[in-house]
């Protein structure tokens, strides 16, 4: 189903919308859960009640963490068009989250790891940060470049056999490869 350009400008101002109003209330619950769990320990708990305490209230903590990185990003891509882009470059390697993670975890293994190239006893850890972010651009211009081909990534896609237990096409045809480059 396709929507219309109303339709499409009415969804992203419910986005705003709905962030502008969750975002003042996440910060607040963070602080709130947070500090909470940082004065657990100071008001005479101890034990198995401090610990399952702190463990709760941090998790909350997190739970509105999470809220605050969503509606943050939600606003940063609906109101500046430079983050847009960006946003829009990396949406690939989402769309192929399964196989980028286990591209991802296979190179490091062997990069890093004693039975391959043992790089962590070899490089500083800002060297071994640097060696993932170009493995992550060089999964980015991948994922970009495979997106505009084929419908989903190769895992995702063996994922939707098995799951659908049925054939599903991979391969993207002329128009619709071409429709992928023009919404961009």
């Amino acid at each position: 189903m396709l929507i219309g350009r109303a339709g499409i400008h009415k969804s992203e101002e419910k986005m705003r919308k709905y962030s502008k109003k969750v975002l003042p209330m996440s910060i607040t619950a963070f602080v709130l859960f947070y500090g909470i769990s940082l004065i657990l320990s100071s008001i005479d708990i101890e034990g198995f009640a401090l610990r399952t305490g702190t463990a709760l209230f941090r998790s909350y903590a997190s739970l509105a963490q999470m809220l605050i990185y969503i509606c943050c990003f939600i606003l940063l891509y609906y109101n500046n068009f430079n983050a847009r882009k960006i946003f829009d470059r990396i949406a690939p390697v989402g769309r192929m989250s399964v196989t980028n993670y286990m591209a991802q975890s296979f190179i490091g293994v062997f990069l890093f790891y004693g039975f391959g190239a043992n790089l962590a006893a070899q490089l500083s850890f800002l060297q071994c940060m640097l060696l993932g972010l170009v493995i992550y651009a060089v999964q980015v211009l991948y994922s970009n470049w495979w997106i505009k081909r084929y419908y989903y990534g190769p895992m995702e896609w063996i994922w939707r056999i098995i799951t659908w237990m049925k054939p599903v096409p991979l391969r993207r045809n002329a128009t619709s490869r071409q429709t992928v480059v023009d919404t961009k």
